[in-house]
């Protein structure tokens, strides 16, 4: 048998070996592959599953888009982008760019983290945990959703405006917990200073934690924020650490590995981030101004880029072998054999 080396040969050993087992589509892994056969499992394996995500994760698959003006050669354009993956380097950038707003928010600070005296706050930093003697853990992901709307529609009836940015993340033992940053438009909450043994450091908490308690059925965890800066920054830095460390050993140390494949198996928004926090802290794109394409950064183009397809990078280094795929996330094609004019 043949040696394989390198990385790209590993994968495609992997590619074989999920062939074997019928969990690949036209010779690729595809999320309802991934849920025939691991949701119909009597207890998820997680280990095979982060694997499989892992597997479709670094699969590098590229977007086909024609661009034609008119009807002569000289206008027409084709380029492969690469596919945004959940957990991929396209992933993240576009992320990191989502947050950049959160990261630059001019600071409103609600206390002083020193005083003595009377301390209030509109932000605190919510953890959301669920007991695992009340569901499965299909099930517990499966109204995870369901769970953060009805708790977070019962807050709004008793405080009015909220804003939120929320994250799902995965315990080891692969049942869901929500972290949510949470910001009061018109109610502040008065705060005490609690030392915390495990941390060992003073924490800031809010007296009125039953009220956040009472439509969530497990443990909540309430935290006071002392300025939007500090819980911008903390909740942008919790969101992304970790994912960017060196080895896949990191990642699953820290369960992001899992947690990744968690919400990608489940059809789930890793972070969501309403509409208005988003207005309150970050730069508002003009919504008057006319209506243009954009790219998957956010990119204005003033023309129309047709969808074609989809390509794995071994077909196109296949049909392209004088192209590097591996250098750019964007590669203009020479030609295309989907173009009508060719």
């Amino acid at each position: 048998m043949e040696v394989l080396h390198g990385e790209e040969d590993l994968q495609l050993e992997t590619l074989q070996r999920f062939e074997s087992e019928g969990l690949l589509k036209n010779g690729k892994p595809r999320l309802a592959c991934a849920r025939s056969y691991f949701l119909d499992l009597m207890d998820l394996d997680f280990k095979g599953l982060r694997d499989y995500y892992k597997t479709w994760r670094d699969l590098k698959e590229f977007l086909i888009l024609y661009r034609q003006e008119s009807d002569t050669r000289d206008s027409k354009k084709t380029i492969a982008v690469k596919c945004s993956k959940r957990g991929n380097d396209v992933y993240w950038k576009r992320v990191g760019n989502r947050l950049r707003g959160l990261k630059d928010v001019e600071d409103v600070e609600f206390f002083n983290r020193k005083a003595r005296g009377s301390m209030k706050s509109r932000a605190v930093f919510i953890t959301l945990t669920y007991d695992t003697k009340l569901s499965s853990v299909q099930d517990a992901w499966i109204q995870e959703g369901i769970s953060w709307n009805r708790w977070i529609s019962n807050l709004r009836d008793k405080f009015g405006e909220i804003s939120y940015i929320r994250c799902f993340e995965s315990f080891v033992n692969g049942y869901p917990h929500i972290h949510a940053l949470l910001v009061f438009k018109d109610h502040a909450f008065n705060v005490f200073r609690q030392y915390s043994k495990t941390e060992k450091k003073y924490v800031f908490r809010v007296k009125e934690k039953a009220v956040f308690e009472s439509s969530w059925d497990s443990n909540v965890d309430v935290r006071a924020c002392s300025s939007l800066r500090s819980a911008s920054l903390y909740i942008t830095k919790y969101l992304t650490k970790g994912f960017h460390e060196g080895s896949e050993e990191a990642l699953d140390k820290n369960l992001r590995g899992l947690t990744l494949a968690m919400n990608w198996i489940f059809r789930k928004k890793s972070f969501a981030v309403s509409r208005d926090l988003l207005d309150l802290i970050s730069d508002l794109r003009n919504s008057k101004s006319r209506r243009v394409q954009v790219d998957l950064f956010g990119e204005k183009h003033p023309v129309v880029w047709k969808f074609v397809g989809i390509k794995t990078i071994y077909e196109l280094k296949s049909e392209y072998p004088d192209l590097n795929f591996d250098r750019d996330w964007k590669i203009e094609l020479p030609y295309c054999a989907w173009d009508p004019l060719n």
